[in-house]
């Protein structure tokens, strides 16, 4: 068997997973999966990003496009069996992946991807490692994580040159 063949036959049977991981932030909201209650730990079990909605939503999209794959490819090489089986086992292991990053306080993506801006000054030590510029904001990220950075637009940079 080549290569190519086998990496095609592997994107095959894994796109009805990548398909139900990806489609259930479409449904937007609905009942959490943990019904909001905390682990022994105190945490949440899933977070409030797993919702029933959007489980069930990404599962029959997933077994939508294995059906699909099923008729153009024939049901010789994509079993019904494995469209329902394989989203599912997808969906799964991504709530399971959410239970253990609760457990190692590993945040969110879109917690990442939403930052609050908190504007304050950077230390003086961190202006001089960033070359000096005084134009600071100071990002503050979820769970006590903190980013500094300086920002220096073009006009910035001119002004700071001329004096």
């Amino acid at each position: 068997m080549d290569i190519p063949l086998l990496i095609a036959e592997a994107l095959i049977f894994i796109f009805p997973a990548y398909c139900a991981n990806g489609t259930p932030v479409l449904a937007g909201g609905g009942t959490r999966m943990d019904f909001g209650h905390n682990f022994i730990d105190g945490r949440r079990i899933f977070g409030n990003n797993k919702t029933f909605r959007g489980f069930f939503f990404g599962w029959g999209v997933g077994i939508g496009v294995g059906l699909v794959e099923g008729l153009v490819f024939g049901f010789d090489k994509v079993p019904v069996l494995l469209s329902v089986l394989i989203p599912l086992g997808g969906l799964l292991g991504d709530l399971t992946g959410a239970f253990i990053k609760l457990r190692l306080d590993i945040p969110a993506l879109d917690d990442l991807l939403r930052p609050r801006r908190v504007d304050g000054a950077c230390e003086k030590d961190q202006w001089r490692q960033l070359g000096n510029h005084r134009h600071c904001r100071r990002i503050r990220l979820p769970r006590h994580h903190e980013l500094a950075f300086c920002i220096l637009t073009w006009r910035d940079w001119l002004r700071s040159q001329s004096r």
